[in-house]
């Protein structure tokens, strides 16, 4: 049996959904797979070290803080429209288009759910899945599924 090097593409990290499956190598690549066929679909490189860290986050969801009305639906009232992101970054990661109104996922007790054990948050409303990846090289980086 061969011994795994780090330039063999050693596996550090996986994040899941139901569309994609992200692996974080430690040859510094990130093998992005579909979760319906097991067929690679990308492979993303930038990182000048191994990949130790990454997070998916789904497309689509809610934008916004997360508060419910009444009756378990997005409460727009009073969610700030620019609370954090920059306005060229929203472009780049396409958040400046129109937000969805999709309900946010529930879990037991009435709680929207921010994250699962698989790496993955709920959506913030971009029209793509975005990896977030942390690397040796002392860098994290966006990156779009579908664009690279």
């Amino acid at each position: 049996m061969p011994i795994p090097r780090p330039d063999t593409g050693v596996i550090t990290s996986v994040a899941l959904d139901t569309e994609w499956v992200v692996v974080g190598l430690a040859n510094s690549k990130i093998h992005i797979f579909s979760a319906i066929t097991g067929v690679l679909s990308r492979t993303l490189t930038g990182h000048e070290l191994g990949v130790w860290a990454v997070h998916l986050i789904s497309r689509g969801g809610y934008w916004g803080r997360g508060d419910m009305d009444e009756d378990g639906h997005p409460d727009d009232a009073d969610v700030n429209p620019d609370p954090v992101v920059p306005a060229a970054l929203k472009t780049a990661l396409g958040l400046d288009r129109p937000r969805r109104t999709r309900r946010p996922a529930r879990v037991a007790g009435g709680s929207q759910k921010p994250s699962d054990l698989c790496s993955t948050s709920e959506g913030w409303g971009q029209p793509n899945s975005i990896i977030v990846s942390a690397s040796c090289d002392k860098t994290l980086r966006v990156w779009d599924v579908k664009s690279g």
